[in-house]
């Protein structure tokens, strides 16, 4: 007799051979290895754009601030609770923020070199998930390599900001691919549906875009289910099983994704506060406008993907000008993709509902077989033949992840930005991969000589392959110019000449390598936004450093009388006050910025200075002992001017101050001597080794009495102070004349 055949599972896929295995680890090397090549040199640039405010800036990354911070605040190290904030709540990204610099402070190679390795692992992701979904494997494999070498990547892999793009990809993936191996596995079990859903929330904490996968994951269990459904109907198939497991995954997804949009929304605490820049078109109160710019804007972004020749950090500010009128010749753009789309959509749908020819025998299930509907599966389940599978798949993936970007539902914070593509460009990709492949194989078919249409099909695989090499040497470049604040500025400027941000970039660039040029592009950020406050004050502050305080105080005003509470403002106009000695009109800005920052150190600091001018020595000790604990509480060590400050009051105090307060002087003294050398005067040792000298240390007062010498030979109290000591060293701890 001869050896029983074991039966493979119903509805799970084919066993995979050896060889099989050795295919897909090879393709799976080759994408890992070609994205570390394209994208390892990002490992050799620094900190740019957005990467000072979310990472350098953050107190949320510094390992000092508690870890439940973290869950407390914005992506930025605010309070999610403030009225100014964002509200991008990405605990997960700051958390994986924080291990970097837990292991390496604020080296940025280490920060880019995660950011390279996730992307090559999204890469080989890729490629698996969506052979698993069902997609031929030749075309999951071009999809995946259009994937690897895309341009419109650049943004979230070589700015370490957008680590938040490719962690929410990879649970976004890992998710999907949790529900797949559900669903392919005699009627799915709940251990895989409940680590679906997890990885989905998972993805969301990353950034809120990956929560779409519990909508792709919906939207493929209707695709697949519903066909059934209809088939059913039209007597094709004979189905028995209860009506639970047909929208089992249904209503969990749903469930899910309807619990966590209401958690995210309890999370946030109110609608994010942007300003006009941000995003225009969301503060155009004509129906008509939004809707028309928009549209222009989903247009713009494909184009992106499809022609990725212009890319810029920035698209705010005057790049993209509102749409107003139906007759403007940008709504061709918006009006031929949703023409498109739509009739790709029906032709797709009605193709995929259409009854395939199956033969009785296979369509019946037996009623004594216990897995009946697993069976269907396999008999259903969207084969390699299936066009029409490949291309729905593909618009659920490039629609359904860009819902959220698309001011659909809620606006968002800016106008354009390519890193927001990272998890579209999946279905794209997979849209383009799938007609090359299909176009190629219809050219093909039946060619047993070379006849003109098996001609053809070298070509266009040819075309892919220079598509494929063209898109490569851009994203080589292209991460070439993110290495660099000033090289990303300047390729800004060739894209986007009209955006205000790019020029104040430029100027920021040359500010801090001394070049007064900044003056220039600055000027030029406000001919092209003549209310953009920050290009205002840095103005302002190259005018004062340049000896012309009168039109640096003219700026101070034009910015605070657009914005009254603005922090740099206010803090730029009390240095202008500070240094004219008017006290009282430099404690006042200092206090309005403190209010809108009552947790920095830095607000703290400045009042307590000017409080101590004004005579108001008590009120100015305790904001300096404030700006001291928070400075240590967001992880930046000792504050070493709020303690040189606070020394000089403590030793200033009468004219006999007691051995207490001496000794506290002197311990805030050596404080900042240690953590703020450069901003100790000859005063500050002059009056260290009084001190010193006071308490019988007298070696260590004739070092300190020595310091102030050297940085002013001619400090003539020094200098008798020290002839002073060398006299009476025996009797110094008992003379009270200090």
């Amino acid at each position: 007799m001869a050896p029983a055949v074991r039966n493979r599972r119903v509805g799970s896929p084919p066993p995979i051979n050896s060889e099989h295995w050795y295919g897909l680890l090879a393709r799976s090397s080759f994408l890992f290895t070609l994205s570390l090549l394209l994208n390892s040199h990002t490992i050799l640039g620094g900190f740019v754009f957005d990467d000072n405010e979310a990472i350098v800036s953050n107190p949320d990354v510094r390992s000092h601030v508690t870890f439940t911070s973290v869950f407390a605040n914005d992506f930025w190290g605010y309070p999610i609770s403030d009225p100014e904030s964002h509200k991008s709540y990405r605990p997960l990204t700051t958390l994986s923020f924080r291990l970097n610099y837990w292991m390496h402070g604020l080296s940025p190679g280490g920060y880019h070199g995660v950011n390279v390795l996730v992307h090559s692992i999204v890469c080989v992701l890729v490629h698996y998930v969506l052979m698993v979904a069902g997609v031929r494997r030749n075309v999951s494999w071009l999809t995946a390599l259009l994937f690897t070498v895309h341009p419109i990547h650049t943004e979230a892999v070589a700015n370490v900001v957008g680590r938040a793009e490719l962690l929410s990809a990879l649970f976004f993936f890992l998710s999907f691919l949790s529900y797949l191996i559900s669903i392919k596995t005699d009627g799915g079990t709940y251990t895989w549906r409940i680590t679906a859903v997890s990885l989905a929330g998972v993805s969301m904490l990353c950034k809120e875009q990956g929560i779409t996968v519990l909508a792709v994951c919906i939207f493929y269990e209707l695709l697949l289910k519903s066909r059934r459904i209809w088939l059913h109907l039209r007597g094709a198939l004979k189905l028995t099983g209860g009506i639970y497991y047909l929208y089992n995954n249904i209503i969990l997804f749903t469930l899910s994704l309807g619990l966590a949009l209401l958690a995210r929304l309890l999370i946030s605490q109110g609608r994010p506060a942007f300003v006009y820049s941000d995003n225009p078109t969301s503060f155009s109160d004509s129906i008509l406008i939004r809707t028309l710019t928009y549209s222009h804007l989903t247009s713009l972004n494909v184009w992106l993907l499809m022609c990725p020749s212009l890319l810029c950090f920035d698209w705010s500010m005057g790049s993209i000008v509102l749409v107003k009128t139906l007759n403007d010749y940008r709504n061709i753009g918006s009006v031929t993709l949703f023409a498109f789309l739509i009739i790709i959509i029906i032709k797709n749908v009605v193709e995929f509902f259409r009854p395939p020819k199956v033969s009785q025998t296979t369509t019946r299930v037996s009623s004594h077989n216990r897995s009946s509907l697993s069976t269907l599966i396999s008999t259903l389940w969207p084969g390699e033949k299936n066009n029409s599978f490949a291309c729905l798949l593909g618009l659920s993936l490039l629609i359904i992840p860009y819902i959220p970007a698309s001011n659909l539902f809620f606006p968002v914070g800016f106008v354009l930005a390519e890193r927001v593509l990272y998890l579209p460009s999946v279905g794209y990709c997979l849209l383009v991969s799938h007609g090359f492949y299909a176009i190629n194989e219809r050219l093909r078919r039946g060619a047993k000589r070379p006849t003109p249409e098996a001609i053809l099909s070298k070509p266009l695989m040819t075309l892919f392959i220079l598509i494929l090499l063209m898109f490569s040497a851009k994203t080589l470049i292209r991460n070439w110019e993110w290495g660099d604040t000033e090289r990303l500025a300047v390729s800004g400027l060739k894209v986007n000449p009209l955006n205000a941000k790019v020029h104040f970039a430029m100027g920021n660039v040359l500010a801090q390598q001394g070049n007064r040029s900044c003056e220039k592009y600055y000027r030029q950020a406000l001919e092209l936004k003549p209310d953009y406050i920050l290009a205002l004050t840095n103005l302002g502050l190259v005018l004062l450093n340049t000896g012309r305080a009168k039109e640096a105080e003219e700026c101070y005003k034009r910015a605070l009388s657009i914005k009254p509470d603005h922090i740099t403002a206010n803090i730029n106009m009390g240095h202008l006050c500070r240094l004219q000695e008017r006290w009282g009109e430099a404690l006042e800005h200092y206090n309005r910025a403190k209010e809108r920052r009552p947790h920095s150190s830095v607000m703290h600091y400045y009042a307590g200075w000017m409080l101590s001018e004004t005579g108001k020595e008590e009120e100015a000790k305790r904001e300096l002992t404030a700006a001291i604990e928070m400075h240590k509480r967001v992880g930046k060590g000792e504050y070493g001017d709020a303690h040189l400050l606070l020394g000089r009051l403590l030793a200033s105090e009468g004219s006999k101050p007691t051995s207490v307060r001496r000794l506290k002087a002197i311990t805030h003294y050596r404080t900042g001597f240690s953590f703020s050398p450069n901003s100790a005067t000859k005063e500050d040792y002059f009056s260290m080794g009084r001190l010193l000298a006071r308490e019988g240390e007298i070696d260590e007062a004739k070092l300190y009495l020595n310091l102030a010498l050297q940085l002013a030979p001619n400090f003539l109290e020094a200098q008798e102070e020290l002839i002073r000591l060398k006299k009476k060293a025996p009797f110094l701890n008992r003379l009270d004349h200090y």
